[in-house]
């Protein structure tokens, strides 16, 4: 049995700047828009959400994934495994592997190419894998016009796929166009031409041409073609070389969403997944660091059968609120209110709170079995507050509910921006639960409104990202 996607999913942050704002500002043009992280998003928030999507994607329980393998330029640790987290949030052992993958735009590919070979080579099962990228630019840049934010996973095995990879092709060379040394802030690039010709072009032409000529196939055997895209313009070039047709194309996502990075094939072949057929034959070229990789995917009769009610790439893509460029400064860090940042009473890195990263992560509390009240937190709650007993046990906890009461505080300490919504809301199973609130209007907030709660970036002490839920509006229709 050939090793192929079983579930996949997707995140989109709903933040968008029109490029031509930011041309404005330093006295130049452009075209399209791009998606931005939110003030509490990072890489490690967008990829929990595109997890957990490609999880329910594949109907298959969490507890069958035995790797994570996790593709990013922009984690933000150079040193610590930000896959440990997601980990956590899937409540997962801690004998399940993870590995991370960076150094490139196409580290999302290497995790996958990874992936296939644990499973070859009988170490795993089935594995998560998971892109996910916001690089950071520099004001007034080229690359700040088009680096934009997402992420895509996808699970890995031999039962129940929805397409199998037949085969992959890398060609590399030695090749400095875009870098990001220890000391820099922000990626940097060379000349646009020397990156456009010798760097994406040749190696995806090579990569592509390899590929067919080792499956002693043709560019019109593949009903889908998926490409890199770190701008409107190269693929469009690439394609014209490679004799690819444009109903053989989804439909560019660069202008819509900007260079996703590690992420940008990952979306490309979610979205041709979402609107694929049984049969069908999909090529998918990746590039990054002078080394580009060509994949071959055979879509399987399972791609039919709907397994759970997730968000498609379009709905995110959809989903949009547009900000200004001062907004944009304030919420890639560019720009920092002044004024000492609140403090935690513990830091993140404390025994206390790394004690209970996997109950604030998998969201666990403790059930009484007398009288059914839900506990939370279940490491603070050794006997029931309603009824006493001490008989209690751990149990997952519902992320959907409706809102209870709120308020809104005007004045927040940085790095907490005003206006701010704190919930208290009640949850599915029971346990009233209180959280900030995340891409709320104040004035949009009702009792009774649904919500869920999402995984978002609290503070950041010492250079360690404390993460918990935030309470999110639910949207009907998307």
């Amino acid at each position: 049995m050939s090793v192929g996607i079983v579930g996949h999913g997707v995140y989109v942050p709903r933040y968008r700047i029109l490029v031509s704002d930011i041309g404005k500002a330093w006295g130049s043009g452009g075209r399209g828009e791009k998606s931005v992280t939110g003030p509490d998003e990072d890489v490690i928030s967008m990829a929990v959400e595109a997890v957990l999507n490609a999880v329910d994607s594949s109907g298959m329980g969490a507890e069958k994934i035995g790797a994570i393998y996790f593709g990013t330029d922009s984690s933000p640790y150079i040193e610590n495994y930000a896959s440990a987290i997601i980990r956590e949030v899937l409540g997962l052992s801690s004998e399940v592997d993870v590995c991370e993958f960076t150094g490139s735009p196409r580290a999302g590919v290497g995790a996958l190419k990874a992936a296939m070979d644990s499973i070859n080579a009988g170490r795993v099962e089935n594995v998560l894998v998971v892109a996910a990228d916001c690089r950071p630019s520099q004001m007034g840049s080229d690359l700040e016009m088009t680096f934009g934010a997402g992420a895509a996973a996808f699970l890995v095995g031999r039962e129940n796929t929805i397409a199998d990879i037949e085969d992959i092709f890398t060609y590399s060379t030695m090749m400095i166009d875009r870098w990001r040394h220890t000391k820099d802030d922000y990626v940097r690039s060379y000349d646009y031409r020397y990156t456009r010709e010798y760097g994406y072009i040749n190696h995806m032409k090579a990569a592509v041409e390899g590929f067919l000529k080792k499956n002693n196939s043709a560019m019109d055997q593949f009903q889908q073609v998926v490409l890199q895209e770190p701008d409107g313009r190269i693929p469009k070039e690439l394609g014209r070389a490679l004799g690819i047709k444009k109903e053989q194309t989804a439909g560019s996502l660069v202008g819509l969403l900007g260079d996703t990075g590690a992420s940008s094939v990952f979306l490309g072949l979610s979205g041709a997944l979402d609107g694929a057929k049984a049969g069908d034959n999909i090529l998918v070229a990746s590039y990054g660091s002078g080394t580009s990789d060509a994949i071959g995917l055979k879509v399987t009769e399972k791609i039919g059968q709907k397994k759970a009610e997730v968000r498609s790439l379009k709905s995110y893509v959809e989903d949009k609120e547009e900000i200004d460029y001062l907004k944009y400064l304030k919420y890639t860090g560019a720009s920092e209110q002044a004024g000492e940042p609140a403090k935690l009473g513990l830091t993140p890195v404390s025994p206390f709170l790394q004690r209970s990263y996997t109950e604030l992560y998998n969201f666990l509390g403790a059930k009484c079995k007398d009288c059914g009240h839900i506990n939370f937190p279940p490491s603070l709650r050794v006997l029931c507050i309603r009824c006493g007993s001490t008989d209690l046990e751990n149990v997952k906890l519902s992320k959907k509910g409706k809102v209870y009461t709120y308020c809104i505080n005007y004045y927040m300490p940085p790095p907490l921006e005003a206006p701010l919504a704190m919930i208290f809301g009640d949850l599915e199973d029971g346990l009233r639960y209180q959280a900030l609130g995340t891409e709320m209007i104040p004035d949009d907030i009702k009792v009774d409104m649904p919500v869920e709660l999402v995984l978002r970036v609290l503070t950041v002490e010492r250079g360690v990202s404390l993460y918990g839920y935030k309470f999110r509006a639910v949207k009907h229709g998307i």
